[in-house]
């Protein structure tokens, strides 16, 4: 979640904790770059269950790249932004 600025910690953190303190102090989201920043969200257990498909296959996995998302639900953060 990294940090809410101006609480814990200072400079632009990531999208979950800069809808947090949008949400916290009443105000609308800043966004980074006019919010043209491309995001993919999934459920924590699906997330989980390929991040143990990963270890399971360590030999495999080594120096791969995996992107765990939902390409169907990609969004911009401005559309995210309220």
């Amino acid at each position: 979640m990294d940090f809410l600025p101006g609480r814990d910690g200072e400079g632009v953190p990531r999208v979950l904790a800069c809808f947090m303190s949008a949400l916290l102090d009443g105000q609308p989201m800043r966004l980074v770059d006019g919010g043209g920043a491309r995001r993919t969200f999934t459920y924590i257990d699906d997330a989980i269950d390929a991040l143990m498909s990963i270890l399971a296959k360590p030999e495999q996995s080594r120096n791969q790249i995996f992107n765990v998302g939902n390409g169907d639900g990609e969004v911009t953060i401005r559309e995210l932004a309220p």
